[in-house]
């Protein structure tokens, strides 16, 4: 299983007990506002250390209390995937035809 989403972050929440805007914490922390954005809409978004160690940074926090292992999201991405396991793959698409004989074109070796 992948390493990948099993960490979690308190971005949101955390601005939000500040009540700073996403634009306010985008302009204190240095990040672009897209970023922020994505940050914002995704508790699993994985980013770049500097991207967590700058938002640490402005909410005056160490980074282990901003970015934390998940165990229930793992827990989640393990029944997926069991339940990806046992689903049965769909039946290829059907090939169609075209109606009719398709006729030579009387390619001969012999005239």
């Amino acid at each position: 299983m992948s390493r990948r989403f099993l960490t979690r972050h308190r971005v949101k929440e955390l601005a939000q007990e500040r009540d700073w805007s996403m634009t306010s914490l985008a302009y204190r922390s240095g990040i672009d506002t897209t970023t922020v954005r994505k940050i914002y809409q995704d508790p699993h978004y994985e980013g770049m250390y500097s991207t967590w160690a700058r938002l640490a940074k402005a909410f005056d926090i160490p980074l282990s209390e901003l970015v934390f292992e998940d165990p229930q999201f793992e827990a989640e991405q393990q029944e997926e995937e069991e339940d990806q396991k046992r689903t049965v793959p769909a039946a290829p698409p059907s090939v169609r035809r075209r109606a009719g004989v398709r006729k030579d074109k009387g390619l001969s070796l012999t005239n």
